[in-house]
């Protein structure tokens, strides 16, 4: 089976990552082991030149970013990676964090509500 290897060095090497991408063969197993902003665009470059999800696995190396999607305001947040609730950077809702994660939205989905002891402001 034949395997190839690719060293990056960031956004300066998309031309290259897509010439890989697009020159395999289908069934072709992608693996990517980087740091999260090369993974995350390594990934999206192979989802854009025609490989599913199920063809990529990814391992991060470093600290991981996780974000969620507020439901009240419709804006993309970062949280801690452990976190079951979080407050949205942009309307202050209080969320709770979904198990699901959209790719369209590009996070998983944050349910608002209000905490016991925390009047929303207008009602």
């Amino acid at each position: 089976m034949p395997v190839e290897c690719l060293s990056i060095n960031g956004m300066e090497d998309k031309e290259e990552i897509k010439r890989v991408i697009l020159s395999q063969k289908m069934g072709t197993q992608f693996y990517i082991a980087a740091a999260w902003n090369n993974a995350v665009m390594i990934f999206s470059l192979g989802v854009e030149a025609g490989l599913s999800e199920a063809e990529i696995q990814t391992v991060i190396i470093g600290p991981k970013r996780r974000y969620v999607y507020c439901m009240k305001c419709f804006e993309v947040s970062e949280v801690k990676e452990e976190a079951e609730i979080a407050e949205c950077d942009h309307c202050r809702a209080s969320l709770e964090i979904g198990p699901f994660y959209s790719i369209v939205r590009e996070g998983y989905i944050g349910y608002p509500f209000i905490p016991i002891g925390k009047e929303e402001v207008g009602s």
